[in-house]
């Protein structure tokens, strides 16, 4: 079978981290174009991987290669019309998160994929989170009972010193700020923790003034309660203003069952997961004295990376194997509607 023919729409830090490194290795991918807007940044990652067309159009890539599927590695405001592009040509899909930037246009994505043969996927990496796997196995197990309460953190400081970029406009990457650059993850990971949708009870938001265009700032912390799928109260919270120390960045979960607990530490000095009943049970991960992108997410190079489970869906057309795909990031982006709306009513309460 011939190699599957990818074309990468953004060539950012984040597509060198987690998306290049990934499609060079696997033995079924070929990467085959890149592009970016300003056109630099493509050419600079084409040379240092091998890449033989670059381009600054993602349209003119889509039209002028014989490409199989495309990875949506750019600003949120870019996703819907990228997205639709792609699907219109019946290319496969991998998309950053969040799918959209509201669910007009999610809707309008799910609507495109819908009966087609499209594979499409959203980057919702920290399931292959080592502790997140072993929670879900516990879970099943019934380890630690019925969940009546949780916690969900993830956290960061990128925000506190600057502007985190486009992230944080409201223009370029949605109301949702912080909540949808790391609260996603945690929605996302709640609905597969569980097997289903949240439901928000209540939420509030927190924006720092870096400008006179207040309008433009979207929220850099985000606290909101929810009920879990199972009727359990959980709060959330996520931000990119609170300090890590050496940590790098922050994501903890708590479930506390009538049975016993878990409690998940993940962070770039590595990841535990302690289950807490009548084994009291730890499980360590890439533990280390030296801070690193390599503790935080030590499955980055590996077969469990989304954009290499996504080449294999595509090669294999195998349906056993699974991620999140258009209709998670569809739900995630609901849910996340709903807080943001949430915020803006408890804020009018409160003038």
């Amino acid at each position: 079978m011939k190699p599957i023919k990818i074309g990468v729409i953004g060539a950012s830090w984040f597509a060198d981290l987690w998306y290049l490194p990934v499609l060079n290795m696997h033995p079924q991918a070929e990467l085959t174009a890149i592009c970016s807007e300003n056109g630099n940044n493509a050419r600079l990652m084409a040379k240092k991987y091998g890449i033989a067309k670059s381009y600054t159009s993602y349209v003119q890539m889509i039209d002028n290669e014989n490409l199989d599927g495309v990875c949506i590695i750019t600003p949120n405001i870019t996703h819907a019309p990228m997205v639709l592009t792609a699907a219109k040509s019946g290319l496969h899909i991998i998309c950053e998160k969040p799918l959209a930037l509201n669910t007009e246009e999610s809707v309008k994505i799910t609507e495109a994929v819908q009966g087609t043969s499209i594979i499409h996927a959203v980057n919702f990496t920290y399931r292959e989170n080592p502790a997140i796997k072993q929670m879900k196995s516990e879970l099943l197990k019934n380890r630690i009972g019925n969940v009546l309460e949780a916690d969900f953190e993830y956290t960061g400081d990128y925000g506190i010193l600057s502007s985190p970029g486009w992230r944080g406009d409201v223009e370029l990457g949605g109301e949702g700020g912080v909540l949808a650059d790391l609260g996603s993850h945690l929605i996302d990971l709640a609905h597969y923790l569980f097997d289903g949708p949240i439901q928000p009870l209540s939420a509030s938001t927190q924006t720092l003034i870096r400008d006179t265009n207040e309008k433009k700032n979207a929220p850099d912390s985000v606290f909101f309660t929810a009920r879990l799928p199972n009727d359990a109260f959980a709060n959330f919270q996520t931000s990119w203003v609170r300090y890590q120390g050496g940590m790098g960045q922050t994501i903890k979960i708590n479930l506390y069952g009538d049975k016993g607990k878990m409690e998940m530490l993940s962070t770039e000095f590595g990841i535990q997961l302690s289950v807490q009943n009548e084994r009291n049970e730890i499980f360590k991960w890439k533990e280390s004295e030296e801070s690193g992108e390599w503790n935080f997410r030590p499955w980055r190079l590996t077969p469990e990376n989304e954009i290499w489970k996504w080449i294999d869906r595509i090669y294999s057309q195998d349906s056993s194997i699974q991620q999140p795909d258009f209709n998670d990031g569809h739900q995630v982006q609901l849910i996340m509607e709903q807080i943001i709306k949430q915020a803006s009513n408890q804020s009018k309460k409160q003038v």
